[in-house]
């Protein structure tokens, strides 16, 4: 369907707020869309013009509304004039950009810029996506079924020049295209993360003390996810010979973050030291905070033309999949899945593990009934099982840390949002296990220093996945690079993905709101009376 859109004029008023919310409500419902949806916009339009007016007196007396489809994608566009009133501004400094990007990838708060004298208010509605393990069964049966058939009515000689001038090539071609958006996804990823916490001022205060707690239970689950994977796939583990020698190799590690000149790490696809630089660029923007602002506006620009570029390239995996699936059946290799349930044995081991553990603990620490609050928390561990969405997982999480445990709420709403950006556990679980089970099938000899490399490889991979479909690919295709594994193996791990993002999403959101609890009874934010349910 090509471009179109519909322009509708209201007065600035009580009246006109609401007929302009019915016309959402009834635009959103119209291009199917859930009500809770449509509810959901209209509601955050409502908000947007009575700060609006609320802040300042419009030049006009009306109010325009655009609402149609532009570039496959339906919107709704605000038009208010006057002089410039960003009515996001005050959100923006309470919280910090990392929260308000995060709103705005639910849709929550709507993009802003001000353009020929109009405050522009302006809403993508995503759409509404096929569940992605569907497509992905869809694309592992038409592999095995054309893999097979090929097997018997075709010549090997005519398969064999099938893998080596056709599938290669396109499995080759997808790499390289990942390989172009990897290295700008992790390094944009980190430093506006890190930016995005807010100012010095409010990291002092309130956010480096949540971050910290974050990630230090990341490294903490990572290690021991690593560390128990070691025996449990027994790669080829090597000790160098030698007193000293493991302690040589980390301290070359540590001198090979700094790269010879700024472009090398992209060129060469050295992830620590594009992490270490993503860092440094951060930390440095944070710290100089206003004087840097047309630098972290091009950073967040450019963050959200790699994000599209990946959501493009994503919609390309399920093809990738049966490319390389057929490649291994026409090639003879298809024995290299036969052990695939002993990754998802490790997998599940080690987030089970992580989930009841965290749960016993918050329970004792708290002094309250683990039965009880797993009642609190199972509301989002079956949304987040079941959708694979921590957008889907939001509202409740926010009602579970406020009506359920007691959260103080200037805890749950800085809290939470960072938290799902930047504790993705069971995440990093899969990053790590993934690593050492594919180690083990391709013989990666496993030291030291590739553990310690792998714990911080997976834990930032874990922050920097993209929150989009197929935003997963990049982040294995780092992880591939990074460890030394074979790129055949990509393929294997977004098939198992797509079933190991529903449990990890779970159990990730299950948690937060469990470390937010932790957190704030050390501040001694917790209201005990809803915490111990004494108000019932």
């Amino acid at each position: 369907m090509k471009n179109y859109y519909e322009e509708y004029k209201y007065e600035a008023s009580s009246k006109g707020i609401d007929e302009v919310s019915a016309k959402v409500r009834d635009f959103v419902e119209s291009i199917n869309q859930t009500h809770k949806e449509a509810v959901r916009y209209a509601l955050s339009i409502e908000e947007v013009l009575n700060k609006s007016f609320e802040t300042a007196v419009p030049v006009s007396n009306e109010i325009t509304l655009r609402v149609g489809k532009r570039f496959f994608r339906h919107f709704i566009e605000l038009d208010i004039e006057g002089e410039s009133n960003n009515v996001y501004i005050e959100n923006q400094r309470d919280h910090s950009v990392l929260i308000d990007s995060f709103l705005k990838s639910l849709n929550v708060t709507p993009e802003y810029s001000y353009v020929d004298n109009s405050n522009i208010y302006s809403y993508r509605i995503k759409k509404k996506k096929i569940n992605p393990f569907f497509i992905l069964m869809f694309a592992l049966i038409a592999a095995v079924v054309v893999g097979t058939i090929g097997m018997v009515a075709i010549p090997d000689a005519t398969r064999s020049v099938c893998v080596n001038s056709v599938l290669g090539p396109l499995h080759d071609t997808f790499l390289n295209i990942l390989g172009c958006v990897a290295g700008p996804m992790i390094f944009l990823s980190v430093a506006w993360g890190i930016y995005g916490i807010g100012d010095a001022a409010t990291f002092k205060q309130v956010g480096s003390k949540l971050l910290f707690s974050y990630l230090r239970v990341l490294v903490v689950v990572t290690t021991i996810a690593t560390v128990f994977c070691i025996p449990f796939f027994k790669p080829n583990y090597s000790m160098s010979a030698g007193r000293g020698s493991a302690a040589s190799e980390i301290f070359n590690m540590i001198l090979g973050l700094f790269p010879s000149n700024i472009f090398s790490p992209f060129v060469d696809g050295n992830t620590l030291q594009i992490i270490f630089l993503g860092v440094i660029v951060g930390i440095a923007l944070m710290f100089l905070g206003r004087r840097t602002k047309e630098v972290a506006v091009i950073v967040e620009q450019i963050n959200i033309i790699v994000e599209f570029l990946i959501e493009i390239i994503s919609v390309l995996v399920p093809y990738f999949i049966f490319v390389v699936l057929l490649e291994l059946m026409w090639s003879d290799s298809i024995g290299v899945i036969a052990n695939v349930s002993s990754l998802c044995l490790g997998f599940v081991i080690c987030v089970l593990i992580f989930t009841v553990f965290m749960w016993l603990y918050t329970a004792a620490v708290n002094h309250i009934s683990p039965i009880e609050l797993l009642k609190k928390g199972l509301p989002t561990l079956t949304t987040g099982i079941t959708t694979a969405s921590s957008a889907a997982c939001f509202g409740i999480n926010m009602k579970e840390c406020q009506n359920e445990l007691g959260i103080d709420n200037k805890i749950a709403s800085f809290g939470l949002p960072i938290g799902m950006v930047a504790f993705k556990g069971s995440t990093s679980i899969n990053y790590a296990v993934m690593a050492v089970f594919f180690a083990k099938m391709y013989d990666v000899d496993v030291s030291i220093s590739w553990i310690l490399i792998l714990i911080v490889t997976a834990a930032v991979l874990s922050i920097a996945t993209p929150p989009i479909p197929g935003g997963a690919a990049s982040a294995y295709a780092v992880l591939m690079v990074q460890m030394g594994i074979p790129t055949e193996a990509l393929a294997i791990a977004l098939a198992c993905d797509v079933l190991f993002d529903f449990i990890a999403t779970g159990t990730d959101q299950f948690i937060i709101p469990y470390m937010l609890l932790n957190q704030a009874n050390k501040m001694g934010l917790v209201n005990k009376k809803i915490l111990l349910n004494e108000n019932k």
